[in-house]
């Protein structure tokens, strides 16, 4: 029977303990809640103080990571740091990179890479395939003298959907791994983030989705093969940002940005709300 996984709220821990039930295991937000394992949709708040960072697909590149940091003056007391997902795999360093991403300035979504983990039983053979680089990962593991249980754990604690603010607030926006369908109003998303089951998430266009890119691509680089594109009118109007498609520079459309800019050879970062893409050159050390 397949299990099935629906929305979980977060509980408040005082003087060490919880009221309820726990689960297996959870991460700590640094703000006196926990971040329940199996929680698809989150939101947090929009905090007009701060700068944000929204990073694509990392994959283990720490050293490339480190010197777009540097770049960009990162100060944890002024930045959140966020990514579309893909933390690991291929790149050398994934558990820097990961252990970097908990920290309490840090907010992520689950790639398809990080789910593959989640999934190793069943996906092992295809996490391992060079193409995908997973024995990296497992090097890196090693390494850092932690385990795939460790993986696994912070991997499921992350949720697929991350909203950043209300939908009516200046500069909000919403981070997904792959895309947010044109034709899913936000309702449907809704439902399908609350009532999804593990096998329904796993195989799913939040994860693995490539057609709403391709409509963009023609649109961006082919208006000759432009054709009609439906985009539901109660979908979201909020930005959002996604990775998992390498393109040679960022590519946007109907509101979507797709940030993984790793088949042009360099990582992105943006800025929302004003958009400003600062990138880094794949280090040679991070090259797969």
């Amino acid at each position: 029977m397949r299990q099935q996984i629906g929305r979980v709220a977060a509980v408040t821990a005082t003087s060490g303990s919880v009221t309820g039930t726990l689960p297996p295991a959870g991460f700590s937000n640094g703000d006196g809640t926990l971040r329940l394992l199996m929680d698809f949709y989150r939101k947090i708040p929009l905090d007009p103080e701060k700068r944000y960072l929204v990073f694509g697909d990392i994959h283990g590149r720490y050293a490339t990571f480190s010197a777009l940091l540097e770049q960009v003056g990162h100060d944890p007391a002024t930045d959140i740091v966020c990514s579309v997902g893909d933390l690991i795999d291929r790149g050398p360093e994934s558990i820097a990179v990961v252990d970097f991403f908990r920290r309490e300035h840090c907010h992520v979504v689950r790639g398809n890479h990080e789910q593959m983990v989640v999934d190793s039983d069943e996906w092992r053979d295809i996490w391992l395939d060079p193409r995908n680089g997973g024995a990296t990962t497992l090097a890196s593991i090693e390494r850092c003298d932690r385990d795939l249980p460790w993986l696994r754990a912070f991997c499921t604690s992350l949720p697929v959907c991350l909203d950043v603010g209300e939908d009516d607030e200046p500069g909000a926006f919403r981070l997904i791994h792959a895309e947010s369908p044109f034709d899913w109003p936000e309702s449907h998303l809704q439902d399908f983030l609350s009532e999804a089951t593990s096998d329904e998430l796993s195989s799913s266009r939040l994860l693995w989705g490539r057609d709403d890119i391709e409509l963009g691509l023609r649109r961006a680089w082919m208006p000759w093969r432009r054709r009609a594109v439906r985009v539901d009118p109660q979908r979201s109007t909020r930005p959002v940002f996604c990775g998992h498609t390498p393109v040679p520079e960022t590519v946007e459309a109907f509101g979507t940005r797709w940030i993984d800019t790793s088949a042009g050879g360099f990582l992105t970062c943006v800025e929302p709300p004003t958009m400003r893409e600062h990138r880094m050159d794949i280090a040679d050390s991070d090259r797969y």
